[in-house]
């Protein structure tokens, strides 16, 4: 039993002696021992196969890389080497991007005024003046000889006389218009109107005017409560005799 035992170890050494030079990986070694204790085979990987033994051979497998042995101390720093050549001169850049516009500066001081230049030409003719104040009044002329008579004008107006519209009845939150007309060939000069029992619920009155010469107008609207009835006036010009 000695016997084998020796005959495996040397072979296993032997072993590990040939496939240290090719096995430096993270692998594994697995060995076939067959049962008079010799090497059959060797394979090298990090998944051993299976088949590598046959029924009559031990397979053994085991990790060739060790644990990761501690730092080593720092070594000297070693010399300065010699200055290199200077290299050659680089090609140009494209232009850079124009920076933003600076500040305003200052104003300079003021220049030396100049030599007075030579008369230029007459401009043209200027815009008409302002129509100057009217001058003191003038003596009194001769008087002139009496012109012939001219056309009889219009007859002036013979007088005025007031006349009443219709008598006009809301209801009740209700817009109204009254009017008054004078007679054919008359002008309107004035006009009103006249609440009849309206008292405190008097009607709100929007206009009171003459819209076409001849007429006067009242516009308005009634309260929430009706108490009475509104008369359009017009006062008239007679101008037919």
């Amino acid at each position: 039993m000695r016997t084998k035992f020796n005959a495996f170890l040397g072979a296993l050494v032997l072993c590990m002696t040939q496939v240290a030079g090719t096995a430096a990986t993270d692998g594994y070694i697995t060995v076939c021992i067959d049962d008079t204790g010799h090497i059959v085979n060797v394979a090298v990987g990090r998944k051993p196969s299976r088949s590598t033994c046959d029924e009559n051979s031990t397979r053994l497998t085991w990790g060739q890389r060790g644990p990761r042995g501690p730092a080593g101390p720092q070594g000297e720093q070693g010399e300065q080497g010699e200055q290199g050549e200077r290299g050659q001169r680089g090609a140009r850049g494209s232009r850079g991007v124009a920076g933003a516009q600076g500040p305003k500066g200052k104003p300079g001081l003021r220049g030396v005024a100049g030599a007075q230049g030579p008369k230029g030409k007459a401009g043209s003719r200027g815009l008409r003046g302002v129509v100057g104040a009217q001058g003191p009044k003038g003596k009194a002329g001769s008087r002139g000889v009496a012109g012939a008579q001219g056309p009889q004008g219009d007859p002036g107006v013979l007088g005025f006389y007031q006349i009443e519209g219709d008598v006009v009845s809301p209801s009740e939150m209700e817009y109204f218009t009254a009017v008054a007309f004078c007679e054919p060939g008359d002008v309107a000069v004035g006009g009103g109107f006249r609440a009849v029992e309206f008292g405190e619920m008097a009607p709100s009155i929007l206009s009171s005017a003459s819209f076409s010469g001849t007429d006067w107008t009242v516009e308005g609207q009634s309260g929430e409560t009706v108490a009475g009835s509104l008369v359009a006036q017009v006062i008239c010009a007679d101008l037919t005799p």
